[in-house]
């Protein structure tokens, strides 16, 4: 279909975003069978935190497993390039043991990193968190395979600069020498053959995702984005916005209050409010992180079902 499927080994150039507590084994194997790129996350299949870098990539090596016992098709591991860091350090030797097909790595492009994936024969899918030629440059120059275009308009934690997904997009297309994929409220086949018509030769998509029935998103966190709208999400951090529960319409007044980025960012990490509310499902304490178009979501299909109706917006368009 593209040259995005030639190098993933998958149907659609569809690749799933790793969400941080938003994967499970069958989760990533359901978008795996469909057709894309299933991509085990941080803290996949887990409810709680550990601080140990053993146990951390041993939790990682166990959501590989689980996932390879449901597909026979390619996945993929979202890795933290920090050399020196031994959280990051393990998980990769773990997902080499592990012969993962593919990285969604974030942070600086390293030479060295970028050279233990290829010698593997992965492919590398690096995605600047803050995206900017010189990151698109370096990440081409050591070896990076597709290069994801983030806009602002994303879920999770979102880039630093207000560029948004429809400028950002033919930005680094008109400037890679790898294929580009579009991220960033991409949540239906409208917003699919827009990236194609952008230059984009396939698509990054989390949030719509976790509006499934294999999705691990808690019930009532699923609920509230699909009786919600565009105007019900705030910021409730620099970086972070979500719809609006009671914890975040909380957030959102005491940051829009003080001003205090470094005081609403502390206050976010401290209360866990993104497992609270995403993994536990209670909105009184926790948040629903988002992005900017949700009013197109309106209900829970399977992973398979999504990912079929959305595509039919890169086969029409093509």
């Amino acid at each position: 279909m593209s040259a995005v499927t030639d190098i993933l080994g998958t149907w659609y150039p569809f690749i799933q975003a790793p969400m941080n507590w938003m994967t499970n084994p069958g989760f990533v194997a359901a978008v795996a069978n469909a057709g894309g790129l299933g991509v085990v996350g941080v803290n996949a299949g887990q409810t709680t935190v550990t601080t140990d870098p053993v146990e951390t990539a041993e939790r990682t090596r166990a959501a590989i497993r689980g996932t390879r016992e449901l597909t026979d098709k390619p996945i993929g591991l979202n890795l933290l390039v920090a050399p020196g860091n031994e959280f990051s350090e393990r998980t990769l030797e773990v997902a080499l043991e592990e012969g993962i097909e593919a990285y969604v790595t974030i942070g600086e492009p390293d030479a060295d990193t970028f050279r233990r994936i290829q010698d593997s024969g992965a492919v590398i899918i690096h995605r600047p968190l803050n995206p900017t030629l010189e990151e698109l440059r370096r990440a081409e120059d050591f070896g990076a395979d597709l290069i994801v275009a983030t806009g602002h308009d994303e879920g999770g934690i979102t880039p630093s600069v207000s560029t948004g997904t429809f400028s950002i997009v033919p930005t680094f297309v008109d400037a890679a020498r790898v294929p580009v994929i579009a991220a960033g409220a991409i949540n239906d086949a409208r917003g699919v053959a827009a990236a194609q018509a952008l230059g984009a030769q396939g698509v990054f998509v989390g949030t719509r995702l976790m509006v499934t029935r294999e999705s691990p998103l808690a019930g009532s966190a699923k609920q509230a984005i699909i009786n919600a709208t565009g105007w019900d999400v705030d910021w409730v951090a620099p970086s972070r916005r979500s719809v609006l529960t009671p914890y975040a319409r909380g957030l959102a007044e005491q940051y829009h209050s003080d001003g205090d980025a470094e005081a609403a960012s502390a206050r976010l990490v401290a209360s866990e409010a993104v497992r609270v509310g995403m993994v536990d499902g209670d909105l009184e304490a926790g948040i629903i992180s988002v992005n900017t178009a949700i009013s197109l979501i309106h209900d829970e299909p399977s992973v398979a079902e999504l990912i079929e109706r959305m595509m039919t917006g890169w086969r029409e368009h093509a």
